[in-house]
């Protein structure tokens, strides 16, 4: 568990994601595929239909595809932000709003 030393208190800090790279990698596969194969098998339903079929797999591939895409896509968009956001803040002086918070909760177990 991860600790670091405030005021010479050692304070418990929560990683950002319970999982490691690893398990990054195998949800983006994981959801990845589920929405490359929903959109395999509707766009394939679209081609093998007949006069008595409609679009209706078509559309059910592209909901899918949309539905699982969006479980990989929008991880991926987050971890990319944090990162471009975190690059232009570092190095810098200003501690945030929590930090701050927590460090008046300390110092008044200080006195």
């Amino acid at each position: 568990m991860p600790h670091i030393n405030i005021l010479g208190k050692q304070v418990y800090v929560k990683s950002y994601t319970p999982m490691g790279k690893g398990g990054w990698i195998f949800w983006y596969l994981l959801f990845g595929g589920l929405s490359i194969a929903c959109l395999w098998l509707g766009v394939s339903s679209y081609f093998v239909k007949s006069s008595t079929t409609g679009y209706d797999g078509l559309i059910f591939g592209l909901i899918g595809a949309a539905f699982f895409g969006l479980f990989w896509i929008i991880p991926l968009s987050v971890a990319i932000f944090r990162k471009l956001t975190s690059s232009t803040t570092k190095g810098s002086d200003q501690a945030s709003p929590v930090v701050d918070q927590e460090l008046e909760k300390l110092e008044k177990y200080k006195r």
